[in-house]
């Protein structure tokens, strides 16, 4: 027996640049269900946006 699931996922990719050199400085990405109301797609994605910036500053 085979089951396939099907389900939306946001993904969140922030990028930071050097504004002189325009090279990457720093990088990350979260991802988040996008499932429920709009307002629960919002909050999931405030939520994945703050898994995301966990990290900066880069140590």
């Amino acid at each position: 027996m085979v089951r396939t699931y099907e389900y939306q996922v946001t993904v969140v990719r922030l990028r930071l640049f050097d504004g002189s050199s325009l090279q990457e400085v720093w990088n990350t990405q979260a991802e988040t269900a996008s499932q429920g109301s709009q307002s629960q797609r919002a909050d999931a994605l405030r939520a994945a946006v703050g898994k995301a910036l966990s990290a900066f500053p880069p140590r």
